[in-house]
């Protein structure tokens, strides 16, 4: 939960006046994230809350539409995080265990993501199977990224272009417009 606090003590004294509180902003010992180096695991819990929150927004919708529209958008933000992770270990920066798990975890968002499109009762049938291929396609990438990080192959640059070339499929597709 998230609350604005005016004031309240914690181990290192006072909290700033309406500093943010809740689990998203802090940290081990409960300092602020702003204290805390943002090193990988920080940023794993943030990213985190923030996909679980696009999550509960997915019922928010009222067509089709905007179901595809939604869904496609968290499995375009997993595939950008995944490419994030596959570049950062190409550069020997992150971690393989971080890496796998986020890769691990993105490919089963985007698998989620994906039965909850072809859950749609109303959406054209070409439609769904250009959706259903550029979906496919960025799971497969997924999936040889993980081989990848396992076998310790660190040249996965073409993995990340093949990447971000599928989830700009899928945003065609969907008719999402492209945010970066």
């Amino acid at each position: 939960m998230l609350t604005i606090s005016t004031c309240e003590s914690s181990q290192t004294g006072l909290v700033p006046r309406n500093m943010l509180t809740g689990p998203a902003f802090y940290g081990e010992g409960n300092k602020p994230l702003s204290r805390l180096n943002m090193d990988h695991r920080n940023f794993s819990k943030i990213h985190v809350s923030v996909l679980c929150l696009v999550a509960a927004l997915a019922g928010c919708s009222s067509s089709d539409a905007d179901q595809v529209s939604l869904q496609s958008r968290i499995i375009s933000s997993c595939s950008n995080s995944a490419r994030m992770a596959l570049n950062g270990w190409h550069l020997n920066q992150l971690p393989d265990a971080y890496v796998r798990q986020t890769l691990h975890s993105m490919q089963r968002n985007v698998e989620t993501a994906a039965s909850e499109i072809e859950a749609l009762r109303d959406v054209d049938t070409t439609e769904r199977e250009l959706l259903t291929s550029s979906v496919t396609d960025i799971v497969n990438l997924l999936a040889q990224a993980q081989n990848q990080v396992a076998r310790g192959d660190h040249d996965t640059v073409q993995t990340a272009v093949h990447l971000k070339d599928a989830t700009e499929r899928l945003s065609l597709t969907s008719g999402i417009r492209r945010s970066t």
